[in-house]
């Protein structure tokens, strides 16, 4: 996916985290990512268990 990226905005910063441990992981990552200042977050990860509820990734989306 982040070819992708760089295709369309070649000149763009790029930052990278994975997050296969966990839904915590997951959320640390864009906490993370957010902290090293970017501006948008694009993840191609299911967690099947959220559902945009008050859950640890919607918290660290909201706290972003």
């Amino acid at each position: 996916m982040m070819q992708i990226i760089h295709d369309i905005a070649p000149g763009a910063d790029l930052a990278f985290y994975t997050a296969f441990d966990s839904e915590q992981d997951f959320a640390n990552g864009i906490l993370a990512l957010a902290a090293a200042g970017s501006k948008v977050i694009v993840d191609d990860w299911l967690i099947s268990t959220s559902r945009f509820s008050e859950r640890v990734v919607a918290q660290a989306i909201s706290n972003r």
